[in-house]
């Protein structure tokens, strides 16, 4: 069995077949979680908070629990506020880190890699200047997506019987007070008239004969309510007694502010001057705290101090995905009349074993031969892998071992594929490696098409300085954030 996040027939993206048709495999898994450096510290400064949606209130992040629903912004210029769900909590403990004074109040520690969304783009921490200017929100503004919660989850129940007999026990007892009680003499009465219980219920609200609202069980004033929206369906089973807040909501009233459909063209989202300031930032390596990584979907980014973050770029490859058999993965590939097969992540080094056996599955029983590639950071050696032409291998700056590349780098049709940094971190690698020019690729960093067009050209000139291979990724500059193309 083999953990698969999903499989989808593309072109290959990045590196040495770029441009060819593949299948992609992606499986669930990462090997890099105990070194995660997407994390905020604990230390004796405050502890952040986020905001969760679901309980409709404020979180310190070391009370966040897998399955929380807690708030970020999308990705479009609007930046409208959305809610994503937390897939996993790691805790460990490290040195090396930044800590950084937002707002001249606020401080965290935070690691290095951290990106966090600037007026200049994606900036991870190590790389944050002072007076840079964070993208934020507000408590008021995150209020609109409570709102719309409440206005999609609002349960209603009806008249119990015990109601109802109250009901028609204190309208007997009232009409016996007016001055005649029959129909013809009574002031009250409309002939034919289809609204009887609905006034009714109304008149006992009027003397305060029920206090519960049948939603929110709150006491408050309350008012009748026709449970399918059809006045002429006087039935009890179709009327109830709401609260003034309920009952507006069930109408959605004031829904079009909160969708941003008001005519005036106002809307909550977060205006252009909405960011937090960076006013001091220190690097610290003499001291050792606890650090908490969480990971979300499907939006991998989410508001801590109302500060928009990124998260691991993929961590829905580590947290989503389901376990599949050899025959179920065959049925699947074989839906595309294709037979190189990538395998992705994640980190499918992890599953290596289990690659293994579904390549002897597909040759023995189905007669089918694969050419399998493999895309890995370089963190776990097999002599499998000897099998495996070609593999693209990617280390990370924050975590990768000298050692273990060298293995890998004496395997056949073994390429490396770095993401450009201005330090220039990988040409170390490079030279402890001695690695070929040709087997060498340049990315340009960037999880968007803006922000890689935004960085292309002056990797370009710095693989024509060196000779490497330039390697753009062509479903962002095609796709953009889309996954699964």
């Amino acid at each position: 069995m083999l953990k698969i996040n999903e499989i989808f027939y593309s072109i290959q993206g990045e590196g040495k077949d770029s441009g060819k048709p593949v299948i992609f495999i992606r499986t669930q898994g990462c090997n890099m979680q105990p070194k995660c450096n997407f994390c905020f510290g604990i230390g004796e400064n405050r502890i952040p908070i986020v905001y969760d949606i679901k309980n409709n209130k404020q979180k310190k992040i070391t009370e966040v629990v897998i399955g929380d629903e807690i708030a970020t912004l999308d990705d479009k210029p609007t930046h409208r506020i959305i809610k994503t769900q937390i897939k996993n909590v790691i805790k460990t403990k490290r040195k090396g880190f930044y800590r950084i004074q937002i707002n001249n109040r606020n401080i965290y520690n935070v690691t290095p890699e951290h990106p966090f969304f600037t007026k200049r783009g994606i900036v991870k921490c190590k790389d944050l200047k002072v007076e840079d200017k964070i993208i934020s929100t507000s408590n008021d503004n995150i209020a609109s997506l409570v709102m719309l919660e409440k206005l999609n989850n609002l349960k209603v129940r009806g008249l119990e019987k015990n109601e109802i007999s109250a009901i028609n026990c204190h309208i007997d007892m009232y009409t016996k007070t007016l001055t005649n009680n029959k129909k013809e003499n009574n002031v009250n009465y409309i002939k034919n008239y289809n609204k009887r219980n609905f006034e009714n219920l109304k008149l006992c609200l009027k003397h305060y004969l029920f206090s519960t609202c049948l939603s929110c069980n709150k006491n408050s004033k309350l008012v009748v309510h026709h449970i399918d929206s059809n006045h002429k369906n006087d039935s009890y089973d179709n009327i109830t007694m709401l609260c003034p807040s309920c009952h507006n909501r069930i109408h959605r009233r004031g829904e079009n502010f909160w969708l941003n459909r008001r005519k005036d063209n106002k809307h909550v989202t977060v205006k252009k001057d909405m960011y937090k300031i960076v006013n001091k930032i220190k690097y610290i390596d003499d001291e050792e705290l606890e650090f908490i990584n969480f990971t979300c979907g499907p939006n991998n980014t989410f508001l801590i101090d109302n500060m928009w973050v990124h998260n691991c770029d993929s961590a829905y490859s580590w947290n989503e995905g389901k376990e599949m058999s050899n025959e179920e993965i065959y049925n699947e590939i074989n839906k595309y009349n294709c037979s190189d097969i990538v395998f992705t992540g994640g980190e499918p080094t992890v599953q290596l074993k289990e690659i293994e056996e579904f390549e002897k599955y597909c040759w023995i029983t189905k007669n089918l031969f694969l050419r399998i590639s493999i895309e890995t950071n370089g963190l776990i050696y097999d002599d499998f892998l000897y099998e495996i032409k070609p593999i693209m291998i990617s280390p990370k700056k924050q975590n990768y071992d000298l050692k273990i590349l060298k293995r890998l780098c004496l395997l056949p049709n073994t390429y490396f594929k770095f993401v450009y940094d201005k330090d220039l971190w990988f040409e170390k690698i490079i030279s402890e490696l001695g690695l070929a020019v040709k087997n060498i690729y340049i990315m340009p960093e960037g999880k968007t098409k803006l922000e890689q067009e935004k960085n292309m050209e002056e990797v370009i000139e710095y693989c024509k300085e060196k000779g490497y291979n330039f390697c753009p990724r062509i479903h962002i500059l095609v796709w953009n954030t889309r996954r699964a193309v």
